[in-house]
């Protein structure tokens, strides 16, 4: 059986009692499977779910405002009630949630979408705000703050925590920054609203993840990404897939992505399912299946 082996089929939904999660698992498979060096391996086959929301809570669900009413800077942090949403449902909600909790008194905050573009504007007359940009809350991008409004004393800063401070009144961050930025197109440039004039993103972006990967420390892998990372055994393509449908991914050819150099056994294995970022995807408890394909030396 050990050797005679070819496809061995994977299903996250018949993982070992150690694992995490659907995206972070392992297998223990019933019997040992014989890699002499030199077998080949790929993944082909692979099925998931797209369950992940546009918004996910602690991932993706915060705006960063800086609202400046009688001469009084406030900086409040946005939250979007994580689920699914089209730029029509997200509009209404931004709209929501900008107007609740808001420091200008004399203006209502506004949230239209247009062209796959949002755009922001208060009534106020007198009161200005900046939305934040990725660039700025990434630390990417150098801004200029007025650290002591009394004396008008400027400083230049790539620092998020710094730029977050220099307010007279500021909303304080509590776990991660999970910036809902790239969604709505506000990349490298502040949103910067003078009274009663419109503010407009570029545009929107509902896509969550273009790809995962699948990652394994326990087989071999020739991959790296940027970050190092060379436990890569698969990048999924999930652009074709809409929220609720299914991700099917095979590969176009029999190309091999992996060589066992020497011989090894498999019989513990370990998978996760990673962002670009690095960080373990959430699949909100859907399955994961797909084939691990052996090529042996003598089957050539």
């Amino acid at each position: 059986m050990s050797e005679q082996c070819r496809r061995i089929f994977i299903d996250s939904r018949l993982r070992s009692p150690n694992s995490t999660s659907n995206a972070d698992f392992s297998v223990d498979l019933p019997y040992e499977v014989v890699c002499p060096a030199g077998t080949e391996l790929r993944i082909d086959g692979l099925l998931m779910s797209h369950s992940w929301p546009t918004v996910e809570a602690g991932n993706n669900d915060r705006l960063y405002l800086r609202e400046v009413m009688g001469g009084t800077a406030y900086h409040r942090i946005i939250t979007i009630p994580d689920g699914t949403y089209s730029i029509g449902t997200l509009a209404v909600e931004l709209q929501a949630q900008f107007r609740t909790g808001t420091f200008i008194t004399d203006g209502e905050w506004t949230v239209v979408f247009a062209h796959n573009r949002l755009a922001f504007k208060n009534t106020s007359t007198t009161a200005s705000s900046v939305l934040y940009s990725r660039g700025e809350i990434s630390s990417k991008v150098l801004v200029e703050i007025n650290w002591t409004f009394t004396s008008g004393t400027v400083v230049s800063t790539y620092d998020w925590a710094t730029i977050w401070a220099a307010a007279n009144i500021v909303e304080a961050i509590s776990g991660p920054v999970a910036d809902a930025t790239e969604m709505i197109g506000l990349m490298s440039t502040r949103l910067q609203m003078a009274p009663g004039v419109e503010g407009r993103c570029d545009h929107i972006d509902l896509a969550r993840h273009k790809a995962l990967y699948l990652c394994s420390s326990s087989l071999p892998s020739t991959s790296m990404d940027l970050r190092g990372r060379g436990d890569i055994i698969r990048q999924i393509m999930i652009g074709n897939s809409a929220p609720g449908e299914v991700v099917v991914d095979s590969l176009p050819s029999m190309v091999a992505f992996a060589h066992f150099p020497t011989f090894s056994v498999l019989k513990h294995i370990s998978f996760q399912v990673r962002g670009y970022d690095g960080e373990i995807a959430t699949l909100f408890g859907h399955q994961l299946s797909f084939v691990i394909e052996l090529l042996r030396p003598m089957d050539r």
